[in-house]
């Protein structure tokens, strides 16, 4: 070798320690070397030998506790030194099986290790302890047995056996029954009663109702009652109500007459007395229509009897009427009068032809005095003929002139029966023929020739003012020129009219 040369060794995981198998001769250290050559674990950092757990994993020291049940968890008594990269078989990392020869417990609980700690009744009291592992309510036997509650009672005698008791109390429960749990028998020999009641022990209360007996014949009145018992009777009373006659000794039953009073009959008719309108009379029991003593004969069968029958020998009739015996008093109109007397039998509106026969009426509509059937106006008061005009409007001429004022447009004008050019009661004259009235035309301020001098007129006026002309309507002064002279002319004559 040369002088000066060393052996370097990579110190490839930088924990300066070298690797063996990795050399270098040199005389100066090359990076990633060192002089030394102890690392067994040339990959790993941490460790420099392969320990327990070989290189790459950490040699952790832990302690392991035999697991002999199976049941993951270990018991603190038995233990072995290790490391956490190998766990010896049957031991574990944890101590905290307090039953570590009972698989299925990790602690004694209730029962102990190798007893299960069951609650079949989940009363909170394992089946180990509870002296009653099916009853949820008891962890005893106690004196009525598991299943059944020790509920205490007090018992009494029921010598009678009528389910109440008496005499001294007689401490118990429930379950085992030693009589009855009342103190309530007043009768302890009588099966039937609890209390002496209104007959004593030994004796049926039995309720009944009397009833008064005043008449003393053996029979109460159903009206006066009173309550009581079978083993008491009361003075003057009974136990049947069948007096329909209490003050009455010698009736129990109203019979036909009522109370009070005896059923005779002293006609023998088979009606007694009382209810015998004709005592004495055998043939009748009520007067009927004639009275006791009088037969009903009715002769003609009508249903009323001889004695008042006006019509004894017509069926039909008992009095005469308005047609006398044996004719009918039919009213076929049934306008209360008998056709016998009617002159219109079957006009329930008239008994006689009247004006205008039978089946018409004589109403006037119109208070004329002339009768509807024989009126052509029936609502004109002061027609009973359409004439000219018709029903409604007058025939008058009111100006003579020969022509109705209903068909007369001017009804005052008697030369005129239309308006015309000029109008009613101004003559149609048109000397200049220019086709305007000259009535109209010749009127002072009327411009627009319709008979007034209005305001109308004011506007023809008003255009023409101040202007220069010759014979026109707005010169009213004939100057030649309409100016303030013509307008009060105009205010003059404004509002009149030319008729």
């Amino acid at each position: 070798s040369v002088t000066g040369q060393a052996t370097w060794y990579a110190d490839l995981d930088g924990d300066g320690f070298g690797d063996a198998a990795a050399d270098s001769v040199d005389c100066i250290q090359p990076i990633g070397y060192v002089a030394n050559s102890t690392d067994g674990c040339p990959a790993d950092a941490l460790k420099q030998a392969p320990g327990a757990c070989g290189c790459g994993v950490a040699d952790v020291p832990t302690t392991y506790f035999a697991d002999v049940d199976g049941d993951g968890f270990g018991d603190a008594a038995s233990s072995q030194a290790g490391f956490t990269c190998i766990m010896p078989a049957g031991f574990v990392a944890n101590s905290t099986d307090g039953c570590p020869a009972d698989a299925l417990k990790q602690a004694p609980g209730a029962c102990g290790c190798g007893v299960a700690d069951t609650d079949a009744d989940n009363d909170d009291t394992a089946n180990c302890n509870d002296g009653c592992p099916n009853d949820p309510n008891k962890v005893a036997v106690g004196a009525c047995g598991c299943g059944v509650a020790d509920v205490p009672a007090t018992y009494y005698a029921d010598t009678d056996g009528d389910g109440f008791g008496a005499g001294p109390a007689v401490p118990g429960f429930t379950c085992n029954i030693l009589g009855v749990t009342n103190n309530t028998d007043l009768c302890p020999t009588d099966a039937n009663k609890q209390a002496p009641g209104a007959c004593g022990c030994g004796v049926a209360d039995v309720p009944i109702t009397y009833y008064a007996d005043v008449d003393g014949d053996g029979f109460g009145d159903a009206a006066s009652s009173q309550a009581g018992f079978t083993c008491i009777v009361p003075p003057g009373v009974v136990a049947n109500s069948t007096d329909g006659c209490p003050a009455d000794p010698l009736k129990q039953a109203p019979g036909a007459c009522g109370c009070g009073f005896p059923d005779i009959d002293n006609d023998n008719d088979g009606n007694v007395d009382c209810s015998d309108l004709c005592p004495n009379d055998p043939a009748k029991s009520a007067p009927g229509q004639c009275g006791c003593g009088i037969p009903d004969t009715d002769t003609d069968a009508d249903g009323v009897a001889d004695c008042n029958d006006g019509c004894i020998n017509d069926p039909n009739k008992s009095a005469p009427g308005q047609c006398g015996c044996g004719i009918t008093d039919a009213d076929t109109d049934s306008d209360g009068s008998a056709d016998c007397l009617d002159g219109c039998p079957t006009d329930p509106n008239k008994t006689a032809p009247g004006a205008c026969g039978c089946g018409a009426s004589d109403n006037d509509n119109d208070g004329d005095g002339v009768v509807n059937c024989l009126d052509r106006c029936l609502d004109d008061p002061n027609k009973i003929a359409p004439g000219v005009c018709g029903c409604g409007l007058s025939d008058n001429d009111t100006d003579g002139d020969g022509v109705q004022d209903c068909n007369d447009a001017c009804p005052a004008d008697p030369f005129k029966t239309a308006p015309g050019l000029c109008g009613c009661g101004i003559l149609d004259l048109d000397a200049n023929a220019n086709g305007i009235c000259d009535a109209i035309e010749n009127c002072f301020g009327d411009m627009n020739y319709d008979g007034l001098v209005n305001v109308s007129d004011y506007g023809i006026f008003i255009v023409a003012f101040g202007t220069t002309c010759s014979g026109c309507a707005q010169d009213l002064n004939d100057d030649g020129t309409v100016n303030i002279s013509d307008f009060g002319l105009f205010v003059t004559a404004f509002g009149t009219s030319c008729f």
